[in-house]
């Protein structure tokens, strides 16, 4: 049996499934696009170049059948591929598929116009679904669109965010199919092929434009559509077989990670998004001003402090990252008060654990951020939790704990 050195070992053992993830994307390239999940991971252990004495390194997560610890950093990372939108089991059993290009090609001759769905006084609702439409209906005739032109769905009464892009597939306005709630107010219909779906709760409005009345608007100016095709680039609709950008369920779309962006304003609520409480309970306060406002802090001082992989989950994570030595580190920000500081330093406590267990990994450092100084009890409490607590605001970050001093200064805790 082949007994690493300490020095591989002392190199190996801090590596984290992030690191192996381009291996594994590779891994599926090389087999052909899909593979069963052992196949990925031996594979993975190839195009990576590991010698032999790295892959006998013994794994630092105990748990059946993860004896070495990069085959167990290889199977988290297919785990964490999926969850970036890079790769899609196919059957459940075990077999993964490339997921293709996030994202979709704007129309190369400009042909692009948007519609309004719903009403200023009936908006949908947050469980609703780019992805479930096969018809736009009208009030009016529109005697511009025509097949393989792309329309945006545009939220009336949800200050006109964009919900959606679809590819027109009939020949232009029709009569059929009859508009199933109010066929006499909306007799024209044009059958469409969903290009993406944007979540209700997480969907963002392009400033200028507004939800039509009565029939499709051109966009004539590039600058919009390009900002348009931006804000739908990482909810591209999957096939049937699930290639191409993802799931077609919106409650999937959210808990996918992707880089945080601090151009992001704010979205709608989350009531009635569809999926558990906890996440609805997320998505609403990612609404709030204050709270992206503290995200914001915490991106621009990391960034700053070389920070990188900074990421977020819309339904879960506020934000995570890797350090400038290598550790993975979860952070749920916390909007403090006189009133409210038990309140959200539990609830911060408990989005934390599950985060870690759900999207992260057993040794991810967790992170309460906050805006305000909190009481010494509370962040003792949290100190002998193995928790840290900042304090972000424009000027940086001020660690309130010693765990947070050690977070920020990228060393153990002593």
């Amino acid at each position: 049996m082949l007994v690493p050195s300490d020095d591989v070992s002392a190199r190996i053992l801090p590596l984290k499934p992030s690191d192996l993830a381009d291996d594994v994307t590779r891994a599926v390239a090389a087999l052909g696009g899909e593979a069963q999940r052992v196949d990925i991971i031996d594979r993975a252990l190839e195009v990576g170049g590991w010698t032999n004495e790295e892959r006998a390194v013994v794994s630092r997560y105990v748990k059946p059948s993860r004896t070495y610890h990069l085959r167990t950093l290889a199977d988290y990372a297919v785990t964490t591929c999926k969850e970036r939108g890079n790769l899609v089991e196919v059957d459940g059993k075990g077999r993964w598929r490339l997921a293709g290009p996030l994202g979709v090609a704007s129309h190369p001759h400009g042909r692009v116009f948007t519609a309004g769905v719903g009403l200023g006084t009936e908006p949908v609702g947050d469980d609703w679904n780019a992805a479930d439409s096969q018809h736009l209906w009208f009030t009016q005739r529109s005697l511009t669109l025509s097949r393989g032109d792309h329309v945006f769905a545009l939220g009336a009464g949800r200050k006109s965010v964009v919900l959606g892009l679809f590819e027109v597939t009939s020949g232009g306005t029709e009569r059929t199919p009859v508009n199933p709630w109010d066929p006499t107010r909306w007799p024209w219909a044009i059958a469409v092929r969903p290009l993406a779906a944007v979540p209700p709760p997480i969907a963002h409005a392009v400033p200028g434009l507004t939800a039509p009345r009565g029939t499709a608007n051109a966009v004539g100016e590039k600058a919009t559509r390009d900002a348009l095709y931006a804000v739908v680039r990482e909810f591209a609709v999957a096939d049937e077989g699930g290639a191409f950008g993802g799931s077609r369920d919106p409650r999937v779309v959210a808990r996918r990670a992707r880089p945080f962006d601090l151009s992001r304003a704010p979205a709608t609520s989350a009531s009635g998004f569809g999926g558990d409480d906890s996440e609805a309970r997320a998505l609403r306060e990612k609404a709030q001003q204050g709270h992206h406002q503290l995200l914001a802090h915490l991106h621009t001082a990391l960034d700053r402090r070389g920070w990188s992989a900074l990421e977020e989950i819309p339904a879960a994570i506020d934000l995570r990252g890797q350090s400038p030595v290598g550790e993975s580190v979860i952070f749920e920000a916390k909007t403090i008060n006189e009133s409210n500081e038990t309140s959200q330093c539990r609830g911060a406590l408990a989005q934390l654990l599950e985060y870690r267990l759900e999207y992260g990994q057993p040794d991810d450092r967790l992170v309460v951020v906050v805006d305000n100084e909190v009481g010494s009890r509370r962040s003792d409490i949290l100190e002998r939790l193995g928790v840290a607590v900042v304090l972000a605001t424009p000027e940086g970050l001020a660690a309130l704990n010693q765990t947070g001093q050690a977070v920020l200064e990228h060393r153990p805790v002593s």
